[in-house]
């Protein structure tokens, strides 16, 4: 049977993805604080590590962390972070925002910037609230049923 250290230690093979799941006051986003470090030790960009979490507070939280480990490096792999960070010119003690650290409706937001829609070209995209969504499921089905009758194509 696999200890709690066991399962931590799988969970920072860089070369697999994880979702981390567990109960309030685990130690969750030290995880994920510890998996994000080794990543940043083995990265190009500090870009190239996407972090998705629920909320704001615990985006910021995770961001603030990382910051406040590095600041105060007291393990190897901080320093060897630390380390990459100076050999590559990274700066993320001045420059936190290059960690990709966001919420799911901030990455999905970011993905409809980058895509334009084929209908419209429109990329600016906003998120809408549920109360919103039945109007906008109920004018693609609509729309989805026009291009049946009348394909373009």
């Amino acid at each position: 049977m696999l200890t709690d250290r066991d399962i931590r230690n799988l969970a920072l093979d860089v070369s697999k993805s994880f979702i981390v799941q567990a109960p309030a006051g685990s130690g969750k986003t030290a995880l994920l604080i510890e998996r994000y470090l080794t990543l940043l030790a083995k990265v190009t960009h500090p870009e190239e590590i996407l972090a998705i979490t629920f909320t704001r507070k615990a985006a910021g939280e995770m961001r603030s962390r990382i910051i406040s480990t590095l600041k105060n490096p007291t393990t190897s792999l901080a320093k060897s972070v630390l380390a990459q960070n100076e050999s590559k010119k990274w700066n993320l003690l001045e420059s936190p925002h290059r960690l990709r650290i966001q919420t799911i409706d901030a990455f999905c937001h970011y993905l409809v910037k980058q895509t334009p829609l084929l209908v419209s070209g429109n990329t600016r995209g906003k998120i809408i609230q549920n109360s919103e969504a039945d109007m906008y499921y109920a004018m693609a089905a609509e729309n989805l049923l026009r291009d049946f009758e009348n394909p373009e194509y």
